[in-house]
């Protein structure tokens, strides 16, 4: 499913998930998803998709409320001056029905690295951004 030639840190695969017994497939940046991917409930698609599985658009699956878009602050290193730890945030989206299994202090997403950085927080977004196409 990854393009050829293309930036391989925005390499994107297909990521498989249930929501209330139904299977879809979202296409996902690889290098943000394949380490989360068992925390969330998602995975991976090599080969043929499953039969059955209804492959969807990002904005289909949030629009449908098959998936709910959190922000995951990571640690990016120390200030050298005052000290303080640099964060950075990034944004992913959780299936529906994984969100309280993803969201658990010591096995979900706390505990895992997003692009290679420690995550240390996981919030809703407080402000929501609407596009209209």
């Amino acid at each position: 499913m990854s393009k050829a030639g293309a930036n391989p840190k925005n390499a994107r695969e297909g990521f498989l998930f249930t929501v209330d017994g139904e299977q879809f497939i979202l296409s996902l940046k690889d290098a943000v998803y394949a380490s989360l991917a068992g925390v969330l409930g998602m995975t991976k698609v090599t080969g043929d998709p499953p039969e059955g599985a209804r492959q969807i658009t990002l904005d289909e699956a949030i629009d449908d409320n098959l998936v709910i878009f959190m922000n995951v602050t990571y640690s990016v290193g120390k200030n050298p001056v005052t000290g303080k730890l640099k964060t950075q945030q990034g944004g992913i989206v959780i299936p529906r029905d994984n969100v309280n299994t993803a969201l658990k202090p010591t096995t979900g997403l706390a505990s895992k690295s997003y692009r290679g950085k420690a995550i240390s927080r996981v919030r809703q977004p407080r402000k929501r951004k609407f596009s209209y196409a």
